[in-house]
């Protein structure tokens, strides 16, 4: 019989840091899916106000106090990228559809070879509704 002593610690310090960075992964993904519900939750509260008459201020307005009370800044990591669009301007004829959209630059933090590698992804939050006022 060979000596096989430590061979299942050398096994689990081979794995331990492929789990660890699976378990990571998994989390950011978690992180990622949180953000883009709670941009679109804004987004349709833009929207919603948009479409009752309010003007693109407003509309910023809302869609920014929609994040905040929605979320925890700590889990909505990242930033605007660029202004909040609302489609078409003031004046807006019933009927006719308003889009707005909320650009956003999420950062991920990959750690690969000791260094910490910094991604970003731009992922624009679209939502649009008919205009009832």
């Amino acid at each position: 019989m060979k000596k096989e002593k430590g061979q299942s610690m050398v096994e689990m310090a081979v794995l331990i840091p492929i789990l660890f960075m699976l378990l990571i992964g998994i989390f950011e993904v978690g992180v990622v899916f949180h953000n883009y519900l709670v941009l679109s939750q804004a987004a349709k509260e833009g929207a919603r106000s948009a479409s009752l008459g309010g003007s693109d201020e407003q509309v910023g307005k809302m869609i920014y106090e929609a994040a905040d009370a929605l979320v925890d800044s700590f889990f909505l990591k990242g930033q605007l990228d660029g202004p909040i669009t609302v489609i078409p301007p003031l004046p807006r004829n019933q009927g006719d559809s308003v889009t707005i959209t909320i650009p956003y630059q999420m950062f991920f933090a990959l750690p690969l070879m000791g260094k910490a590698t910094v991604v970003t992804v731009s992922a624009p939050v679209v939502y649009s509704v008919a205009v009832q006022q």
